[in-house]
């Protein structure tokens, strides 16, 4: 197994669900939300360590939780960020 360390930009996605397309103007209330590592450090540590490889980030944060019971994460691949 090859380890990598991925030092660069690292970001959140953030996905919300709505019941529609929202209109010119239209506010609507999202039904879910889900949170993601995203930016090319990231990505490119997570298809590093899909090939069955140790991927480390350089840096690995959790942005705060927006609120009560906080977003929904995906789970990481085994050995991502420990």
């Amino acid at each position: 197994m090859r380890k990598g360390i991925f030092l660069g930009q690292v970001t959140t996605d953030i996905v919300y669900y709505v019941s529609h397309y929202p209109a010119n103007n239209q506010k609507l209330k999202a039904e879910r939300q889900l949170a993601f590592a995203g930016g090319p450090a990231a990505n490119a540590a997570v298809t590093f360590a899909a090939f069955g490889d140790q991927a480390h980030p350089g840096l690995w944060a959790r942005p705060p939780s927006p609120g009560p019971g906080g977003p929904e994460r995906s789970p990481r691949p085994s050995g991502f960020g420990d």
